[in-house]
């Protein structure tokens, strides 16, 4: 939608990429087992997926750092959007269709890209933290970024799932002609929840891990 935060082309202009390249077709099925049959997702986004900023080597506090401090504003980004398409869909006052549409080719394509980001990363801390022994001073700050890391994929994860489940059942529902079907309490509370969580995520990540003594 074009009021929501600004601009249709939100999505491309925002998403986990960083260099500009040719279009290219992604196509996402979002099928989970034989009873849920989701329409696949054909869409074609501006910025292809880009290589990790990160080698598959050794890497420096600064740099696990900063690709961290990233990673989290990426995903505060897509929980605020995520709150606010919920919010729409909450107040029953926009096309099921269109917005179901969003969702699809939008919503879930971002997280489709971040969750490869995040995955990228968390090789390359697992990489650093196999080759560093309990008395290295690197193991510390490796430790650190590595549990920041598992919690937001963890909140990365119940977005995709948990959230964005009930919110595409929801609108299928209204499409089926349930007009009056919103997306479940619990699901709303989750939202709020997971933005209260990153600005707290956002501020450890700021911080520097514990030193030895």
């Amino acid at each position: 939608m074009i009021r929501r935060l600004g601009d249709a082309t939100f999505y491309r202009a925002e998403s986990p990429s960083q260099t500009s390249m040719r279009e290219s077709e992604i196509s996402i099925d979002y099928s989970q087992n034989d009873e849920i049959d989701r329409a696949s997702c054909n869409t074609v986004i501006a910025d292809p997926w880009p290589e990790s900023p990160l080698n598959q080597g050794l890497v420096t506090r600064g740099e696990i750092s900063e690709t961290e401090r990233n990673l989290c504003k990426k995903l505060s980004l897509i929980v605020d959007l995520v709150a606010d398409f919920a919010g729409d869909a909450n107040k029953l006052a926009e096309s099921a269709d269109e917005l179901l549409k969003e969702l699809r080719t939008k919503i879930r394509v971002y997280i489709h890209f971040l969750d490869v980001e995040m995955v990228d990363t968390e090789q390359v801390l697992r990489f650093n933290v196999d080759r560093s022994s309990i008395c290295d001073d690197r193991i510390d700050w490796l430790l650190h970024y590595t549990k920041c890391h598992k919690e937001m994929r963890r909140v990365l994860f119940e977005l995709s799932e948990e959230v964005c489940d009930d919110l595409e059942a929801c609108l299928e529902q209204r499409m089926r002609g349930i007009p009056g079907k919103k997306p479940m309490p619990a699901t709303l509370r989750t939202l709020a929840e997971m933005q209260k969580g990153m600005e707290m995520a956002a501020r450890i990540l700021g911080n520097s891990p514990r030193q030895r003594a």
